[in-house]
């Protein structure tokens, strides 16, 4: 302890702070409190936060401020993807998302004063602190075990399971537009590949415009077949544009090389960047 018994008398500890002193891990345990900010919860999260900062400069406990990996809903994901000649959307609709938490473990000596004034943290019983009390823990806490060690493997602990998240549901499934039914689903292709022919350096969005368009036109079944049956052979829905030639030696090669690589080329051999 770097403080004596004055730091400590007349200090009034509220309702979060006891809740906090009884649900905190005794020293470098791997079972700490954690403290949250859930969604829609900010406010009375935050006045636990001040609580437990309040704790802390008592040197009741200690906080060890970490970043906690989950997933949280992602709008984006409804959106149907153009891939491969097909709109698809994705069976996960959540992203990865890092959160800060505040860790919070008992010191030795914060352990001993609640092994001490326990009946009143519990039953919320107005605290008065005696010197004698505050002597009994300093000493409990002088003989304890926890090393700094301990505390850093148990921050370490911590640290590496809130790094871990559940595992995303893989996988995609095909789009298929609202009050499409069964007997329309060929139609809906049909619409998908035309308007791709007709736009393909389009993006998901304008494509999906377009083929929704295309669906509910007059347009019959046999007019968008032979619309798709003109599609270049050589070029895929998926590809939005063709392939660039791969560059020769001499895109590679400075002004002063240029002399050298021709006569290399012509000569069969390979050049210095091949």
């Amino acid at each position: 302890m770097s403080r004596s018994f004055s730091h400590l008398k007349g200090k009034r500890l509220g309702k979060n702070e006891r809740s906090i002193l009884l649900a905190a891990g005794s020293p470098g345990s791997t079972a700490p409190l954690i403290l949250r900010t859930p969604a829609g919860a900010t406010s009375m999260q935050e006045s636990f936060r001040r609580a437990a900062w309040r704790l802390e400069r008592l040197e009741m406990i200690r906080i060890a401020k970490l970043r906690e990996s989950t997933r949280v809903h992602d709008p984006r994901a409804h959106r149907p993807v153009f891939r491969n000649g097909g709109f698809y959307v994705r069976n996960d609709k959540t992203r990865r998302q890092y959160v800060d938490v505040l860790v919070c473990w008992l010191t030795d000596f914060g352990e001993a004063l609640v092994n001490i004034y326990r009946p009143e943290l519990t039953d919320r019983r107005p605290i008065r602190w005696r010197e004698d009390k505050y002597e009994l823990a300093v000493k409990a806490a002088k003989f304890s075990t926890t090393s700094a060690a301990d505390w850093k493997s148990a921050k370490s602990d911590i640290s590496i399971m809130l790094e871990q998240t559940p595992e995303p549901i893989q996988g995609e499934t095909p789009y298929v537009p609202p009050g499409c039914g069964p007997q329309e689903l060929g139609r809906w292709d049909l619409s998908v590949r035309v308007a791709s022919m007709q736009n393909p350096r389009a993006g998901s969005a304008r494509l999906l415009d377009e083929a929704n368009t295309i669906m509910i036109s007059a347009q019959s079944d046999e007019a968008l077949r032979k619309a798709a049956a003109n599609f270049p052979p050589d070029r895929s829905p998926g590809i939005t544009a063709p392939m660039r030639p791969l560059p020769s030696l001499l895109d590679y090669a400075g002004q002063r090389d240029k002399e050298r690589c021709l006569r290399m080329e012509s000569a069969g051999e390979s050049g210095p960047y091949d």
